[in-house]
């Protein structure tokens, strides 16, 4: 089916899909994130650390995948414009919106060794340069991203438990030390975690809003896990135990399935299963468009980088509470999680209605000193005031049949007069 005339949803379902696909992918790092708070691990159910094992790292996967996604929305109207100026403003306001998430993600890592916004921001400052770039070299950087890496651990014997001690934050005062954390070393390093960041630049071109394309990524996200798993499976369980071809030995990295030394066939598992994830949030959203408890969730997915941020002051102070008095946390992955997400989203919706955005998201939009039509997310929040239902079920309603021309997804937005090929 051709992607440009497959019946696409209302522009207002595509934004809601990516915002529910944030706020899911968020969860999923909190899961993370407070079963490592909570010391859990040999002490968890099996279900529990299966479960977390299969998300691990794959929600942060998706995550970055969608930030990508998001600078192609951000960006659009500019590319679009064929405006050189205009071009070199966007850039610019990238370049500010990523020294402002660097700042917070230091800030953040003085209590949250595994903080993401401070990689985030040099993926912006990479990426703010790449906008014009074709679907081809973007796909060319994709690999260099991940052969880079691959190569630098296998010539330097790079093993994350032995490096892990030695990221200290005394390293970040010297400039080696901040391009070793930056670049290689980190929890995730620009090599080879820029390459989902491109996969999801390339996604924002391309539109998951269309149906026949959506069913296509679907179908190679599910191909590409398979290979990845499948792949994986055979060397340690065959080619390694059973017929114990030692010559092959020197070839388990490559064969490896692990987040934290992220080789290519974790690349390739965690990009198809982020975009299998995704994808179904877009059907998702679309199917219960009108559910009464679809605008929390989207608030929420508004609101993200907030939401980051908080979950690891509240995980903290709640495990510190918790050893102050002597009381025991079993299972704080999944009941901290439920009881944090159900208090963000009522939160998120009642602040969502006066002022539309995050705290930490107005707190940058001022940072980058003068307003900012389009959000971290993409597209204008969603304002829950102006769109009354009119009747029981009746779900959102935009105030015109669609977005403004300068915001409205086109497939493949021109740059300096040419598409990207």
């Amino acid at each position: 089916m051709d992607d440009k005339i497959s019946s696409a949803p209302q522009p207002l379902s595509r934004i809601f899909g990516y915002d529910i696909a944030r706020t899911l992918t968020l969860i999923g790092m909190v899961i993370i994130s407070f079963w490592e708070l909570g010391g859990e691990g040999e002490d968890s159910p099996a279900w529990l650390n299966f479960f977390v094992k299969i998300i691990m790292g794959r929600a942060a996967v998706a995550f970055v995948m969608l930030a990508g996604v998001g600078l192609h929305l951000l960006t659009q109207g500019a590319l679009m414009s064929n405006d050189p100026k205009r071009l070199a403003e966007s850039r610019h306001q990238l370049m500010k919106r990523a020294l402002f998430l660097f700042i917070i993600g230091i800030l953040n890592s003085l209590i949250w060794p595994w903080d993401i916004l401070h990689f985030y921001a040099v993926y912006f400052m990479i990426t703010a340069y790449l906008l014009c770039a074709s679907n081809r070299l973007v796909w060319t950087l994709i690999l260099l991203a991940i052969f880079i890496f691959a190569d630098f651990m296998l010539l330097t014997q790079f093993d994350r438990g032995m490096e892990w001690e030695s990221i200290r934050p005394q390293d970040l005062w010297h400039l080696s030390g901040v391009f070793y954390h930056l670049m290689f070393g980190g929890i995730y390093p620009v090599f080879p975690w820029i390459g989902f960041l491109l996969i999801g630049l390339w996604i924002g071109r391309r539109g998951l809003i269309h149906r026949g394309f959506r069913n296509k990524m679907i179908l190679a996200g599910i191909v590409a896990v398979l290979i990845a798993e499948g792949l994986s499976w055979a060397y340690f369980n065959v080619l390694a135990t059973n017929w114990r071809l030692l010559k092959f030995m020197g070839l388990m990295p490559w064969f490896t399935i692990d987040p934290w030394e992220p080789m290519p066939l974790f690349f390739l598992s965690g990009a198809g299963s982020a975009i299998v994830a995704i994808s179904l949030c877009m059907i998702f959203t679309e199917k219960f468009s009108t559910a009464r408890w679809l605008p929390p969730l989207v608030a929420a997915g508004q609101s993200t980088l907030t939401l980051y941020v908080a979950h690891t002051l509240v995980g903290t102070v709640a495990i510190l509470t918790m050893d102050y008095f002597d009381l025991d946390y079993p299972l704080f992955a999944v009941w901290g999680t439920l009881v944090y997400f159900a208090a963000a989203a009522v939160f998120c919706y009642q602040w969502n209605r006066r002022y539309q955005r995050g705290p930490l998201e107005l707190l940058m939009r001022r940072f980058m000193a003068r307003p900012v039509k389009l959000t971290f997310s993409g597209l204008d929040p969603f304002d829950f005031n102006k769109h009354k239902r009119g009747s029981k079920g009746s779900g959102f309603r935009p105030l015109s049949g669609s977005l403004p021309e300068s915001e409205e997804y086109s497939g493949h937005a021109p740059c300096a007069e040419r598409p990207f090929p």
